[in-house]
């Protein structure tokens, strides 16, 4: 009996060039004496009255420097209905630049993972790839700065260029409301780049993450922050940012997760965390006390402020749902409220202050407490 997942002549010879195109490497898995490549591992097809493929999962297939990809490179760019192309973690150097700029046989291509490569040089211009959605360079060795080599993706939602070695100011034609109007991630963490967080970067109305942290980034968190009213989590780690944190973050109802730890931002803490289930602000210069509905939102779960100058005594109204509370090398002063002792979730309270332990016999659960008498 046929299979119901059979491709057409052409497709099935592509499938089967490209099997042996990387054999002896690490595709044993691929039965080419199957008649239905669609029942290969990591192969995916489309079902209906045309049967073709639309995915390709290659990653870690141990495609090391001395392994000559061209021919598959050549094949691959004929299998025109591909959607979906995982080839990451084969630590590869180098990927011929004709992947990049004339494999115009992949103009459907989605989706592109190429993570875990080892790649080094500029970023290449992608102008093969019109209809990619989804781009990820994460942990390779990327040089240089970002102009116009992404400048044709106008159907960009996803791009993550973390963990490399990137340069220059966040890159304007990378965040052009025009161009890339439903863009929902931009993660460019762990480089090198620097300037200001830019004013583009407000137009993405459909932002859902936003990874900043790990650079040489200066200036302020501008109060503009506030407009992205679809943010989920808002990373500013580990720069060199200034100023006060903006009020404006209270506006965004879906932000469950907020980081700045690790710049030089000062004033006071705003009441930001109606809607937040995580906030690390540690290793900064906030002072001030503490607002007292600061700690007290029933979803916040993790919080993270040690390392600062935060005055006064611990807020006593606390979620309930707190799992790790850190509030070590600050100016706090008074008793640890009763309050944290019906914390039934805590795990973790770092309080490294001159602090009284007020009666906690009725805390049952596990907690570390370091104190610095």
């Amino acid at each position: 009996m046929a299979s119901p997942f059979q491709l057409n002549h052409d497709q099935l010879n592509i499938m089967v060039n490209l099997s042996k195109s990387l054999s002896p490497y690490s595709m044993s898995e691929w039965n080419t004496t199957d008649p239905s490549p669609c029942l290969w591992e990591r192969v995916t097809c489309s079902a209906g009255p045309s049967t073709v493929v639309t995915g390709l999962s290659l990653s870690y297939l141990g495609l090391s420097t001395g392994a000559n990809v061209s021919d598959f490179i050549s094949i691959l760019c004929r299998l025109d209905t591909l959607q979906y192309l995982d080839f990451s973690l084969n630590y590869r150097t180098t990927i011929p630049d004709s992947f990049f700029s004339n494999c115009t046989g992949l103009s459907r291509l989605k989706s592109l993972n190429l993570s875990y490569n080892d790649l080094g040089g500029p970023v290449r211009n992608f102008s093969s790839f019109m209809s990619l959605e989804t781009l990820d360079l994460f942990h390779n060795y990327l040089k240089g700065t970002v102009e116009t080599q992404l400048s044709s993706l106008s159907k960009l939602k996803s791009l993550n260029l973390s963990s490399n070695l990137l340069m220059g100011t966040i890159p304007k034609l990378v965040i052009d409301g025009r161009k890339v109007a439903a863009f929902e991630e931009l993660v460019l963490s762990e480089n090198q780049f620097n300037g200001t967080i830019p004013s583009e970067i407000f137009e993405y109305e459909n932002l859902t993450v936003l990874d900043l942290s790990t650079n040489s980034l200066s200036g302020t968190i501008p109060e503009k922050i506030g407009m992205l009213s679809n943010l989920k989590t808002l990373d500013l780690s580990s720069n060199q940012l200034t100023g006060k944190i903006p009020a404006t973050l209270s506006n965004i109802s879906t932000l469950f997760r907020f980081a700045a730890y690790g710049n030089n931002l000062t004033g006071n803490i705003p009441s930001i965390t109606k809607f937040l289930s995580s906030l690390d602000l540690s290793y900064n210069n906030l002072g001030g006390e503490i607002p007292s509905d600061l700690l007290a939102s029933p979803n916040l779960e993790y919080v993270d402020l040690s390392h600062n100058r935060l005055g006064g005594a611990i807020p006593t109204n606390l979620s309930i749902g707190l799992l790790n509370l850190q509030l070590g090398g600050n100016l706090l002063s008074g008793i640890i409220p009763t309050s944290i002792g019906k914390l039934s979730k805590l795990d973790y309270l770092d309080s490294w202050i001159s602090l009284r332990m007020h009666c906690m016999a009725s805390y049952q659960r596990r907690l570390v407490i370091f104190m610095n008498w």
